[in-house]
């Protein structure tokens, strides 16, 4: 509690009392202590509602500088662009009954794009966006893989045929060398050691 210290009439006047510190002052004091508070407490709001301010700001500044066809200040350059909307905002309200249709269709535009844009984005549900089209990418990759598996598909099963074919002619031909080679040395070894039989009825007679 605020202790209040009061003066001293004098002997001679009849005036009551006054307070030596103003209630004007007093509730001034605290109204900037609430302010303060109240930033304190939603410091974080503001900063994001400055943050998307200056967004605002750029994009007016960055459209009007499209509408206009001034090329001499580029888009990368964010002081320029806010300098050149303020001008363009203090020329339009010292000289509001002056201005022409154009200029006051891009002002308009101007200042109700960015925010039409704002609240496209902010209708969007982005979880369920995001979502959908992950699951959209992932079904896409997989509809290709299956198409690359298929495509391969006919051409390892022509060449596994032919891998078939092969190995068969060359069981053929190792079972007919494998014949031929036994014959061989079955004449070399085994023909040659049988005895000759004589025709001995001739010499009988």
């Amino acid at each position: 509690m605020v202790r209040q210290r009061f003066l001293i009439p004098s002997c001679g006047g009849s005036n009551p009392p006054t307070p030596a510190i103003k209630v004007g002052n007093l509730m001034l004091f605290f109204y900037r202590f609430r302010i303060l508070s109240y930033a304190l407490a939603n410091i974080k709001n503001l900063i994001v509602r400055a943050f998307l301010l200056g967004i605002y700001a750029y994009a007016c500044g960055a459209i009007l500088l499209f509408l206009s066809g001034d090329s001499d200040i580029s888009l990368g350059s964010i002081k320029h662009i806010l300098y050149y909307l303020y001008k363009y905002m203090k020329f339009c309200y010292y000289n509001w009954n002056n201005l022409s249709y154009g200029l006051v269709i891009r002002l308009i535009v101007a200042l109700l794009l960015p925010y039409f844009i704002y609240k496209t984005l902010a209708s969007i549900k982005w979880k369920y966006f995001l979502r959908r089209l992950i699951i959209r990418i992932i079904a896409v990759i997989r509809k290709k893989r299956e198409d690359t598996l298929k495509e391969n598909q006919p051409k390892k099963g022509a060449q596994n045929d032919y891998q078939d074919k092969v190995n068969a002619i060359k069981n053929i031909l190792m079972h007919d060398i494998e014949k031929t080679i036994d014959k061989r040395l079955y004449d070399i070894f085994i023909a040659k050691r049988k005895p000759e039989y004589k025709d001995f009825s001739k010499n009988t007679e």
